[in-house]
C-alpha cells in the first residue's frame, strides 16, 4: 500500500471523504481551499498508516481437543 493523506470536515458530517491524496502537501493544499470556503469549518489532515484486510479463502481446522 502507498501512503495518501485525505481531507476531514470535523464540523459537519458529509460521510466518508473519498479523494485520496499521493502527497502531504496536496491534502494540506486542499484543507486550506476548504477551510476558505467554509470559513466556520474546521478541517483535519489524515495520514494512512495501516491497510487490514481479509484473506480469502478463509481456513477451518477442526479440532478434537477444543474445550467446548
Amino acid at each position: 500500500m502507498d501512503k495518501f493523506w485525505m481531507v476531514v470536515n470535523l464540523s459537519k458530517s458529509y460521510g466518508s471523504p473519498k479523494v485520496q491524496h499521493t502527497t502531504y502537501s496536496s491534502a494540506v493544499g486542499e484543507a486550506k481551499r476548504l477551510a476558505l470556503k467554509h470559513q466556520s469549518d474546521e478541517f483535519v489532515v489524515l495520514e494512512s498508516v495501516v491497510s487490514v484486510k481479509t484473506e480469502i479463502p478463509v481456513t477451518v481446522t477442526e479440532c478434537s481437543d477444543c474445550p467446548f
